[in-house]
C-alpha cells in the first residue's frame, strides 16, 4: 500500500493522528457557538455545529468533531467527540 504523505492534508484518506482528548462531555448544556469557538481554539480539528435531528453521515473521521446542538435553546445537547 502505498504511504499518504502527511504534509499534504488535503489528500483524499489522509487522517491525521488521533488527537489525546477525543470527547468533551464537560460542554454539554453551554452555549453551541462559545463550544465551536474553544474547540477551535484548542485543537487543529473540523468542528461542525449539527442541529439535534439533522441527518450525517456514517463516516468516522478523527479531523472532525461534530457539536450536536438544540436550535431553540443553541445549547449542547451531546458531548461532542472526534469521529
Amino acid at each position: 500500500m502505498q504511504q499518504i504523505n502527511p504534509e499534504i492534508k488535503g489528500l483524499a484518506g489522509y487522517q491525521p493522528d488521533l488527537p489525546q482528548k477525543n470527547t468533551w462531555p464537560e460542554l454539554v448544556g453551554k452555549d453551541a457557538t462559545e463550544v465551536k469557538e474553544l474547540l477551535e481554539k484548542e485543537t487543529d480539528l473540523n468542528i461542525f455545529l449539527v442541529p439535534t435531528g439533522s441527518a450525517v453521515t456514517m463516516d468516522y473521521r478523527t479531523n472532525r468533531v461534530r457539536v450536536s446542538f438544540d436550535p431553540a435553546t443553541n445549547k449542547v445537547v451531546k458531548a461532542p467527540r472526534v469521529g
